[in-house]
């Protein structure tokens, strides 16, 4: 769902990321009592808006992020689960992203375009992460990935390397959008490195996921977990088909 979501106009808007799962869930494994409750069982028709102050844009938006079902992708040649992101900025419009099941994970397509009803992949602006999260997500996994945000386009095109770990938050987390208590908080150290970065960028995310709701919260920080507030987002409306 950046993440979601996300996460990112990446190496311009920093993340947000919205995950989303319909028939492929992820579970919570919190300690409690019923395991058998759903993290986010998401289905087409769920809609979250979220606020978002960028420092980078020094600016503040809205996010509108909509689940519209499983669709077959014909470039990739299976069904994957698309959402539609709109952003209410200059130039901003809606896009999908595109998220897929393979090894454990899920693999999140963003930079993509709407031609008609048609989803393109831009060659100069398709991301593909992978691993961007693990299916059965609980606390105390430990994960990592590559971003390549424009594609690989030469031995020195841009990268974003992360590595995960996850938590069970202990604190009640509040947002707009109300109290959610339980929630799982992903903790990302991103690299930035290539392209126009002479020296590595560094960042520290911080997101924060609540059962059946998906990502409530994301702060990302310079260096550390002490660093300035480069990014905060927060999810202000939330609404689930009823049936």
């Amino acid at each position: 769902m950046f993440s979601i979501n996300s996460k990112v106009f990446v190496l311009a808007i920093l993340a947000l990321t919205l995950v989303t799962g319909a028939i492929v869930v992820v579970n919570l494994h919190s300690g409690l009592k019923d395991d058998s409750q759903l993290f986010f069982p998401l289905r087409a028709d769920t809609r979250w808006t979220y606020s978002v102050y960028s420092q980078t844009q020094r600016a503040k938006y809205l996010i509108f992020d909509v689940a519209k079902g499983f669709a077959y992708i014909d470039k990739l040649q299976r069904r994957c689960l698309i959402v539609d992101e709109t952003y209410n900025i200059e130039r901003g419009g809606t896009r999908p992203v595109i998220y897929c099941s393979s090894d454990g994970f899920f693999t999140r397509l963003s930079g993509l375009e709407y031609n008609g009803d048609k989803i393109e992949f831009p060659p100069f602006s398709f991301s593909d992460e992978r691993q961007f999260l693990p299916l059965s997500l609980h606390p105390d996994r430990i994960w990592s990935n590559v971003i390549y945000p424009f594609g690989r386009l030469s031995h020195n095109a841009p990268t974003i390397s992360q590595s995960h770990r996850s938590f069970a938050e202990t604190q009640e987390i509040i947002v707009p959008a109300g109290r959610f208590g339980g929630c799982l908080r992903v903790e990302t150290t991103a690299k930035f490195t290539g392209g126009a970065y002479r020296e590595p960028l560094i960042l520290q995310y911080f997101d924060w996921y609540a059962r059946n709701v998906g990502l409530v919260k994301t702060i990302a920080r310079e260096k550390d977990r002490n660093g300035n507030i480069v990014e905060d987002v927060e999810l202000i409306e939330f609404h689930r088909p009823t049936a």
